[in-house]
């Protein structure tokens, strides 16, 4: 019989910093920036789709972080 799969030890970290960057992106993509399409919000801003790309970056990161507590969770042995 195969034996358990180990734990990435870089996962937890990867997500973590995975999550930051979308978090950064998501606030990025709200700055005013001198385009020439205004986004769906009315102001000129770095992305033409403000409120779509902020909340679909926004919800990329909560789902890494989702998904790195979910794997830390697994790591925690139980008590005895």
């Amino acid at each position: 019989m195969s034996s358990p799969r180990q734990p990435d030890p870089w996962r937890g970290p990867l997500l973590l910093v995975l999550a930051f960057v979308l978090a950064v992106l998501a606030v990025v993509t709200t700055l005013p920036y001198p385009s020439h399409k205004r986004n769906l919000l009315g102001y000129r801003s770095v992305c033409a789709f403000v409120p779509l790309s902020t909340l679909t970056l926004a919800g990329a990161a909560g789902f890494a972080m989702a998904l790195r507590s979910s794997s830390a969770a697994g790591k925690r042995r139980p008590r005895t």
